[in-house]
């Protein structure tokens, strides 16, 4: 469990080591689908998924769409655009494919919740500048002054008296 762990993180580091290894280990397909499941419930999770069956669905939704990936970078990769010297088989572009889903499990962070007010009572940065606020006010002889309306459908100005 530490090596998949340690994996995960050098995967997220993008560590060029990581992923050569992960490549040339045959033994770790196993970790690198548990890694695209780990991040399919994290991303279920975080979406908002609630109950059992739609994280089930989730992770079966999103687990296929991996395997579509893996088979279309394989074809792209070793079949219809191959370099001059590549030579890889399906299983290494499973393992790395899979490892590079380890940031997916930080998506369980989607249940955290946004702030959704703003405090009442915004305080200026410089007390010189006071906020504009639309309450009548005189001038120097006790007059009403007429403050800017704003039209909300075209954002002009009206002009009228408060």
């Amino acid at each position: 469990m530490k090596t998949l762990f340690n994996r995960m993180i050098g995967a997220s580091r993008l560590d060029p080591l990581t992923y050569e290894q992960v490549e040339a280990d045959r033994s770790s397909t196993a970790g690198a689908v548990l890694v695209v499941i780990m991040s399919s419930v994290a991303a279920a999770i975080g979406s908002g998924s609630r109950d059992l069956a739609s994280v089930i669905s989730a992770v079966v939704l999103l687990l296929g769409a991996w395997v579509i990936w893996v088979g279309l970078t394989y074809f792209i990769g070793a079949r219809l655009l191959p370099g001059p010297e590549t030579q890889v088989d399906i299983g290494e572009v499973l393992r790395t494919t899979g490892f590079s889903a380890s940031p997916g499990v930080l998506r369980i962070l989607g249940l955290i919740p946004a702030p959704t007010t703003l405090p009442s009572r915004a305080r200026s940065a410089r007390p010189d500048i006071r906020p504009y606020t639309l309450e009548p006010r005189g001038d120097r002889n006790g007059r009403r002054q007429t403050l800017p309306r704003i039209d909300a459908r075209t954002g002009l100005g009206l002009g009228q008296e408060c």
